[in-house]
This record gives structure tokens, C-alpha cells and sequence, in this order.
């Protein structure tokens, strides 16, 4: 049974907001975790960050996006995945009181959710 190109372009238009949402959850999220950050160690919290990248994970493997942009869309998700990893790391091991890190590396991570916003999931393809 094949879709009606009104039902696929309102999923792709849903697609590119989840996205845009979980951009906006991953700063908020990363920069919590930097607030409850202790210098040398990470703690259960930490596993937050990673729910956006899991879902973006999800958005990719439902499709709802053109096939040209399929390249792109499987190389956001590792992509987010390691700049959390970095942040992460960093932000508690080097900079566990530096908010200024926290919410660089926050806007940071949301760039690969940004990025699926404005070139994969795109309106009208």
C-alpha cells in the first residue's frame, strides 16, 4: 500500500520538527549535565545526552526523508553520538565548573540535529 504524497510530505514536515526539538533538547540536556558535573567523574546523568541521539537514530531508520539524502542522514547519527562522547569526557574530566564549556559543547552537539533539520529532512522533495 503506497502513500499519498500529502500523507508523505506532512510526515517530512513532522520529521524536520522532531529534529529541530531534539536539537533544542540535547543543548538543554548537555548543559544540565554540566551543571551536576563533578571534576573527575561522570555520573548516571550522563546517559541523558544520549536520549536525542537515539531518537535521531529512530528518525533515520523510519525514512521519512528523500533517498538522496540518505548518505547524509546515516552519518549525522554517528556524528552526534561522538560529539557527546567528546563533551562529555572533557567537560568532566578538564572543565566540570566551566559553564562557558558546557554551553559550547552543548551548541555543539546540537549541530548534527541542525543539520538534519535543514539538509535531509527537507520540505518539498
Amino acid at each position: 500500500m503506497s502513500t499519498s504524497p500529502v500523507v508523505r510530505h506532512s510526515s517530512s514536515a513532522l520529521t524536520r520538527w522532531v529534529a529541530l526539538a531534539l536539537a533544542l533538547m540535547e543543548v538543554f540536556v548537555v548543559i544540565v549535565v554540566g551543571a551536576f558535573s563533578s571534576p573527575g567523574g561522570l555520573q548516571l546523568i550522563s546517559a541523558l545526552a544520549f536520549i536525542p541521539v537515539a531518537i535521531l537514530l529512530g528518525l533515520v531508520v523510519q525514512g521519512n526523508f528523500p533517498s538522496s539524502k540518505r548518505q547524509w542522514a546515516y552519518s549525522l547519527t554517528p556524528i552526534a553520538g561522538a560529539l557527546v562522547v567528546v563533551t562529555i569526557l572533557l567537560g568532566t574530566v578538564l572543565f566540570a565548573g566551566a559553564m562557558a564549556w558546557w554551553i559550547a559543547g552543548a551548541v555543539l552537539c546540537a549541530l548534527p540535529f541542525l543539520a538534519f533539520f535543514r539538509f535531509v529532512a527537507v520540505d518539498g522533495e
